[in-house]
């Protein structure tokens, strides 16, 4: 059994033949792999930025329409830039009690 193992002929694993272009090309498998992977990660590039865009947007309507709020309610006669909410009157109420300033939607309590 030993004496067939050391009669084989020397394969490319063996060291036997040296590297050449063909032998260690990754063929049209490795091409269309890597295509396909480029092709990926240019899908989730534009859709990526196609949401930065769109939530830049809606903040940017949030903040233009609180702003527009707040000018209606100064040309009403208000005079105060105040939110008129009860939930905010309520986070004033408390705030001023306690000495800390209000949350904010979505935000953490500053402290």
């Amino acid at each position: 059994m030993n004496g067939l193992w050391l009669a084989a002929p020397a394969g490319p694993s063996d060291g036997g033949e040296g590297f050449t272009l063909v032998s260690v090309s990754p063929g049209l498998g490795g091409f269309v792999v890597m295509f396909l992977l480029a092709l990926v990660v240019v899908f989730l590039m534009v859709d990526l930025s196609r949401r930065v865009r769109r939530i830049q947007a809606r903040a940017n309507a949030e903040e233009r329409q609180a702003w527009e709020q707040s000018e209606a309610a100064r040309e009403a006669g208000d005079g105060s830039d105040a939110p008129t909410d009860a939930r905010a009157d309520a986070e004033r109420g408390s705030s001023a009690e306690t000495g800390a300033q209000p949350e904010r939607d979505g935000d953490e309590p500053l402290r």
